[in-house]
């Protein structure tokens, strides 16, 4: 069991983007199953604001060669 779940071509976050913007505003602890692989560690909550949100969510899913539809602030917005 690993502490940290990866975050390139996630199926926990790409599954439900409402995941991973409640992951970064509440914070996450106990057991992840993350693209068929268990995981358990704590994630602190941060403090950022919807666009800072939706930045950090648009690099994690664009990146490592991950392709997804850019979030916008308003999809923050809505989904928080």
């Amino acid at each position: 069991m690993g502490a940290f779940p990866p975050l390139a071509k996630s199926d926990y976050f790409q599954d439900d983007i409402s995941k991973a913007i409640d992951a970064l505003l509440t914070g996450l602890e106990g057991e992840l199953i993350v693209n068929g692989n268990t995981y358990y560690g704590v994630m602190d909550p941060v403090n950022l604001s919807n666009q800072e949100i939706a930045d950090v969510l648009n690099y994690i899913q664009n990146s490592w060669g991950g392709k997804a539809n850019e979030l916008e602030v308003v999809d923050i917005e809505n989904m928080r």
